[in-house]
């Protein structure tokens, strides 16, 4: 990453933040997960990076998922969701879907309410 910093490549840095969270990730330091995902998304941002900007909201929904705030991750599978329709990505749309469905169920379990999801819609009781 520092490399990517001395170059001056924000796309670089955006990647290498990419990798580092998901190292981190997978090594279950989820708090330095989230702070890298939360770079990447900063970058792809400024650089307009759609596809980019998807897999942060992906990423730093799961940071949070397994962190244990399961409200805050789907926030972040929504705006996954969002990004992923806008740039017709038929692959993360669906990921972000399954994602919305299972955090949803979660968040339910631990309110006591029920959500259900029709197509587009959402009936809640």
């Amino acid at each position: 990453m520092a490399l990517s910093v001395d170059l001056g490549s924000a796309t670089l840095e955006a990647q290498s933040c990419y990798s580092l969270g998901n190292t981190y990730a997978l090594l279950r330091n989820h708090s330095l997960a989230l702070e890298f995902h939360s770079r990447h998304l900063a970058i792809a941002q400024q650089l307009k990076d759609k596809i980019g900007e998807s897999r942060a909201y992906w990423s730093i929904g799961n940071a949070h998922s397994s962190l244990g705030d399961h409200v805050t991750a789907l926030k972040f599978a929504k705006l996954h969701l969002a990004v992923a329709t806008e740039i017709g990505d038929t692959k993360s749309k669906a990921v972000a879907e399954l994602n919305l469905r299972d955090l949803q169920k979660v968040v339910d379990d631990r309110t006591g309410k029920s959500t259900f999801l029709v197509g587009d819609w959402q009936v809640k009781s």
